[in-house]
């Protein structure tokens, strides 16, 4: 099925590319014959005023053309519009729309309305510019340069509001870390995510070395686990400092992340004692915006313990018209 569209792909394309060679070869032939054929009605002009009929008319330019005559039914034709007054040989303009729409005022025509909409369908603007769809087609693609593309999903459309604050909180925390040498060493970062309670062992964590000749080694699939706690895990630049699950049904409030909180002072005297004891290099807090992390229980104990926190951009509010 497959060859023989292809075949017939083929043809066509050696058919179309037939016909431009034979049209560029006869190009010049062709507008010979046209003026040829203006010369014939001219006489036939002459011959219907001098009374000949449509028959004695043809023989007449058969005389004097030979082979490149018109045929009898043109010249009857034409033998009937001269008989009724008609006073040029050429074809007079046809009604309707053009064979090409192709001009300046289309162009601005098909813009503006692509202006208008931006998702407008080549059909659409065709059906109301009264323009055909391969006009309106080649005209976005060639004379407007236009491609229709798809929207890029992003996580959140910022305003420049947004956009500012974030710009600002960059660039405080940038002069920090160009004026304080050890600003980054200085950073614990917290964050929590869900995770499965029982997670099963990929094939590639699975593969083993095996002699030529030996039987390749099974395992039976496993699933996921649907039971999931809330992973709390706090680090610095030197690796892990505290990671605390939470198995529901308890959840991370104020109160739970105040507790978390004290244990990860703890840890920071043990593991971590130059970022507790010197005051100049103490450790910097930095978690995001989450209920828990802004409460004001929260704050109050922050605040209490004297730790100090990193900048971080407020929660962003869904906007009308986000992907």
């Amino acid at each position: 099925m497959l060859f023989n569209h292809f075949k017939k792909f083929l043809t066509v394309l050696v058919l179309v590319r037939v016909v431009i060679i034979v049209h560029m070869s006869l190009g010049g032939e062709i507008s010979k014959l046209m003026g040829r054929f203006e010369e014939q009605q001219t006489n036939l002009k002459f011959l219907v005023k001098s009374g000949l009929t449509p028959a004695k008319s043809f023989r007449a330019l058969k005389h004097i053309f030979g082979d490149s005559t018109m045929s009898l039914s043109s010249v009857q034709k034409w033998h009937k519009k001269f008989k009724q007054r008609l006073q040029a040989v050429a074809d007079q303009p046809r009604p309707g729309r053009p064979k090409s729409g192709h001009s300046e005022d289309n162009i601005i025509l098909v813009r503006a309305l692509v202006d208008q909409d931006r998702r407008k369908t080549v059909r659409k603007i065709a059906e109301e510019s009264a323009l055909g769809v391969s006009t309106v087609f080649r005209i976005l693609r060639h004379d407007l340069q236009m491609r229709l593309v798809n929207a890029k999903f992003v996580p959140r459309l910022l305003s420049d509001e947004q956009k500012l604050f974030r710009k600002c909180l960059c660039e405080e925390n940038l002069f920090r870390f160009l004026d304080e040498e050890n600003f980054m060493a200085r950073i614990v970062t917290g964050d929590e995510t869900w995770v499965s309670v029982f997670e099963p062992e990929t094939k590639i964590e699975s593969r083993q070395w095996q002699e030529k000749g030996e039987q390749r080694p099974q395992k039976a699939m496993k699933s996921r686990s649907r039971k999931k706690s809330m992973l709390t895990v706090f680090f610095d630049i030197d690796g892990i400092v505290l990671i605390q699950f939470t198995r529901p049904p308890h959840t991370i409030d104020s109160d739970s992340y105040c507790a978390t909180l004290s244990l990860l002072k703890e840890r920071i005297r043990k593991k971590r004692p130059h970022l507790w004891t010197n005051p100049e290099t103490k450790f910097l807090l930095h978690h995001d915006n989450a209920p828990a992390h802004t409460a004001t229980r929260t704050l109050a104990k922050i605040g209490q313990w004297g730790m100090e926190m990193v900048p971080h951009p407020p929660p962003l509010q869904a906007r009308s018209g986000a992907l």
